[in-house]
């Protein structure tokens, strides 16, 4: 978890805006190098190791995990501070002087590791170092004396001499990417400055999820401190919300139509069914209307035959077969 001022955010996010840079993520530098050791590790289960920040700006040890990260800050006094510089300049640190000065500096590494010792899950045996000091040899090598428990190994970008007593881990380990020759040609021109690769390249493993980034790489650490997370996590929703909503509109509107489309068969045999039945219907009333008209005809010719009945009285059988 990282503390600070919501201020200092919207304050460089400002200066930045008005530079004409539109900035997405803040990444803290710790957890960017953190990243890029994690992704370079080639193995399937992340090992756990710690890491090791000394310099006049940042002093710091952590111990991480495949779950966890335990973060220790490690002040280093401006006398200390002085020494480790001029230990660069000096071909022999042996003596009870210079091993005053290493162990005040592991006091904080060696209660971290004593504090996980018999843990599992942080069982360390490298400590990456990483300095803003171009020179570090004298004083890795003096602490890798003082605790050989572990391994130190610094962080370079170019494999180093492996006969030397100090160990390094080389940028170009990681299997993700490949240098074409113009940046490596960059990289080796500016290997001497003040440059710190592998915060640049964790920083660049790093994806913003709240703009649904797919990520091909998985990263241990994810952390967002945009000055507008809360607008954007509240938009996220919105747009799920609207997504939502609409594949339901969609669906409803597909179930309806599949509906319809199954029953207009049915449809059609029963439409042809009523107009044949009003066919019927109309033949009924014709063949009614010609029975009822006979029917009058029939009563009329009853009707007359017997006046004719009645007029011929007694000639009835004179007549009976004319009527007949």
């Amino acid at each position: 978890m990282v503390f600070t001022d919501k201020e200092k955010f919207e304050n460089l996010n400002f200066i930045l805006k008005k530079a004409g840079l539109n900035p997405t993520l803040y990444e803290p530098k710790c957890f960017s190098i953190l990243n890029t050791i994690f992704a370079s590790q080639n193995n399937k289960e992340l090992k756990p190791f710690a890491f090791l920040e000394y310099g006049e700006k940042e002093n710091y040890f952590a111990l991480c995990s495949k779950s966890k990260l335990i973060f220790y800050e490690n002040p280093i006094r401006k006398e200390d501070l002085v020494l480790i510089k001029q230990m660069a300049k000096l071909s022999d640190t042996s003596g009870p002087f210079w091993g005053e000065v290493f162990d005040r500096f592991l006091q904080v590494v060696k209660a971290g590791l004593s504090e996980v010792k018999g843990i599992k899950e942080f069982e360390i045996k490298e400590v990456y170092v990483h300095t803003e000091f171009s020179e570090s040899n004298n004083f890795i090598n003096g602490l890798q004396e003082k605790l050989t428990d572990v391994t130190f190994k610094e962080l370079t970008v170019f494999d180093q001499d492996v006969s030397k007593l100090k160990k390094f881990k080389s940028i170009k380990e990681l299997k993700l990417f490949k240098f074409d020759k113009q940046t490596e040609e960059k990289i080796k021109s500016d290997h001497d400055k003040d440059i710190s690769y592998y915060a640049n390249i964790g920083a660049s493993f790093r994806f913003l999820n709240a703009y649904n980034v797919n990520e091909p790489i998985k990263n241990f650490f994810k952390v967002n401190l945009h000055h507008f997370y809360d607008i954007i996590i509240r938009n996220r929703k919105i747009k799920i919300q609207n997504y939502v909503l609409n594949l339901i509109s969609i669906s409803f509107l597909i179930l309806f139509s599949s509906i319809i489309a199954f029953n207009i068969p049915q449809y059609i045999k029963n439409a042809r069914i009523v107009n044949n039945h009003l066919k019927v219907i109309k033949l009924h009333d014709s063949i009614y209307e010609d029975i009822k008209n006979k029917k009058i005809k029939i009563e009329k010719i009853k009707s007359e035959k017997q006046i004719a009945q009645t007029v011929l009285g007694k000639k009835k059988d004179e007549f009976a077969v004319l009527i007949a």
